[in-house]
């Protein structure tokens, strides 16, 4: 699930957190909030058809 970031000199982001609270992936830094947002809401309608390697 996303979690918005508070801003911080002007830049937005987020994180991607799993279940257990952990980051799984960070969302590039915005300079609006609607940017971040976009950014989120592209992040959920791809995600589900990306392809996952795991590096372990």
């Amino acid at each position: 699930m996303p979690e918005r970031q508070p801003v911080r000199a002007g830049q937005y982001g987020f994180n991607h957190v799993a279940a257990n609270g952990e980051i799984i992936g960070r969302g590039e830094k915005y300079t609006a909030a609607q940017s971040r947002d976009h950014g989120i809401q592209a992040v959920l309608r791809e995600a589900p058809s990306a392809r996952v390697e795991d590096l372990n």
